[in-house]
């Protein structure tokens, strides 16, 4: 057995509620303030000569970067993508917050999602299905990343989108492998559940990571 510590990280302890984080959601700052903690309990161990004030901490903060994580990206006048690969409840929440606060009136919505079989892909909708009235079509897709038990994937995917239609009562959502090309107008793409899904679409619009 590894004789290690446990230790608790308290948000109050390293992140002022008045920082601005380089990375969105109000939920990243419990993340945030997980990193400040190792990165000083990492210093302490290896480089005590290195200390780190506060105000260093909340710059570091403010400029880092993830790209996939809450990442808008005008890719034309016609299409802005918003990429965010949220995989779990409370990110899903964070996820259609953020796009219900930032999205256009004027554009046509879709909603890409994926999550594998293993996931519990009704409490992961629940978050997405309460915003359903924004999104003009939904799109199960299989990210073209992913091997192995394809026919599997798609038989979830196809109760995924069995599911939305009972839960909306609308017949707007489909199975895809591909990103239709007969959707028109001024587009916003909203795609999440997976940071595979996520890394094809990064890939297909070239958005540099």
């Amino acid at each position: 057995l590894v004789k290690a510590s446990l230790q608790f990280v308290s948000k109050d302890d390293w992140i002022e509620d008045s920082w601005a984080l380089g990375i969105n959601g109000s939920h990243q700052k419990e993340n945030a303030a997980l990193a400040c903690a190792l990165t000083s309990f990492w210093l302490q161990k290896w480089r005590p000569e290195v200390q780190l004030t506060k105000a260093d901490f909340e710059t570091a903060l403010k400029i880092s970067k993830w790209p996939g994580r809450q990442q808008k990206h005008v890719f034309s006048p016609e299409l802005t993508l918003f990429l965010d690969g949220s995989h779990t409840f409370e990110s899903v929440s964070a996820t259609a917050n953020w796009f219900v606060n930032n999205s256009s009136d004027n554009h046509q919505n879709y909603l890409f999602f994926h999550c594998s079989p293993d996931r519990d892909h009704v409490k992961l909708l629940k978050p997405l299905l309460n915003i359903s009235h924004l999104f003009a079509k939904v799109f199960f897709m299989i990210p073209s990343s992913l091997h192995g038990n394809i026919e599997k994937i798609k038989e979830h995917h196809l109760i995924m989108s069995n599911y939305w239609s009972k839960m909306t009562g609308c017949s707007n959502s489909f199975v895809v492998r591909d990103i239709p090309r007969d959707l028109k107008g001024p587009s916003t793409f909203l795609i999440c559940g997976s940071l595979y899904l996520v890394g094809h679409f990064m890939e297909i619009y070239s958005i540099e990571t």
